[in-house]
């Protein structure tokens, strides 16, 4: 699964002319924001110094929700819409210490990011941010494009949690309903509130 949606989001970051896009997931139970998957489209040897700025790897890296509350990231997956902008400040909010985020921004120069929910048909898994050297906006085309995408990778993981239930979506956001998971023969293998499955 996990290969898959990096094939899609290296896919997505190529048509689009991005240095890289990175699957968030949200999980309210947990009350946790983590970036699970990422891909890079080009060559980005700048990534080893903002993760040496940031002291960890941006794969696996988590956030608590409510220290993330002010980023544009939390606003694109509260409000379900395609949210950009060229400061990183506004992406991540105060998720990050305002020290590290200067030491970043001066090392990155100008960059542009879209956030884009990742939407099933029922659920909001997270958000799918892409990154681009420049300040320069998408394109509506770009727009529906990565609209697109996303909804396409909404879909991977919905499947994938109807089928099997796989770690990677582990107590995602859900909404309010009861559900109740079943494998290819009928078998009742989870169960939850709408705030995430048990598996």
């Amino acid at each position: 699964l996990e290969e898959f949606i990096k094939a899609v989001l290296r896919g997505a970051a190529k048509i689009l002319g991005c240095s890289s896009a990175n699957l968030i997931l949200f999980n309210e139970t947990k009350g946790e924001i983590s970036v699970r998957l990422g891909t890079r489209a080009t060559s980005y040897p700048i990534l080893a110094q903002l993760e040496e700025v940031l002291g960890d790897s941006f794969r696996g890296i988590t956030f608590p929700m409510d220290r993330a509350e002010d980023s544009l990231i939390c606003r694109c997956w509260r409000d379900q819409a395609i949210l950009e902008t060229s400061s990183l400040s506004v992406l991540v909010g105060s998720a990050l210490a305002p020290g590290a985020l200067t030491q970043m921004e001066q090392l990155i120069g100008e960059h542009h990011y879209a956030c884009v929910p990742a939407l099933s048909g029922s659920r909001n898994y997270g958000v799918i941010l892409f990154e681009k050297e420049g300040a320069a906006a998408f394109s509506r085309q770009q727009s529906e494009v990565v609209l697109r995408f996303a909804r396409r990778i909404g879909e991977i993981l919905e499947n994938d949690l109807m089928g099997q239930g796989q770690t990677l979506i582990s107590g995602a956001h859900t909404s309010g309903r009861e559900y109740l998971l079943f494998d290819g023969e009928g078998h009742l293998v989870g169960q939850g509130p709408g705030h995430g499955a048990r598996m």
